[in-house]
């Protein structure tokens, strides 16, 4: 079943519900209707003190965005905090239902 994928940094939040507020991904070509698709080795900051960083464990099986796997609604990641350790998972709160991926 396709899930609807990830394009903005925007529509992940941390375990503490806090929105994601950029994201440093590789890849710059594969766009949907709202930008830049995720992929699994994107690097996602969350706001807040302490910082907090978030990174992709589990991403899309069969579809790859520059060999990379994608990010849909699927996805697994977990935040982390470098003054505290483990924060939680990542969730991922939207994404383009009219790209779908598994």
């Amino acid at each position: 079943m396709s899930r609807a994928t990830l394009l903005r940094s925007q529509s992940v939040s941390d375990s503490v519900g806090a929105r994601a507020a950029s994201s440093i991904s590789p890849n710059t070509r594969v766009r949907g209707s709202a930008g830049l698709l995720a992929t699994q080795v994107d690097a996602l900051l969350f706001p807040g003190s302490p910082s907090v960083n978030g990174q992709w464990l589990l991403g899309d099986q069969r579809v790859r965005v520059a060999g990379l796997p994608s990010i849909s609604l699927g996805a697994s990641g977990l935040t982390t905090s470098p003054s505290i350790g483990s924060v939680g998972p990542m969730l991922v709160a939207e994404g383009d239902t009219r790209i779908g991926s598994s």
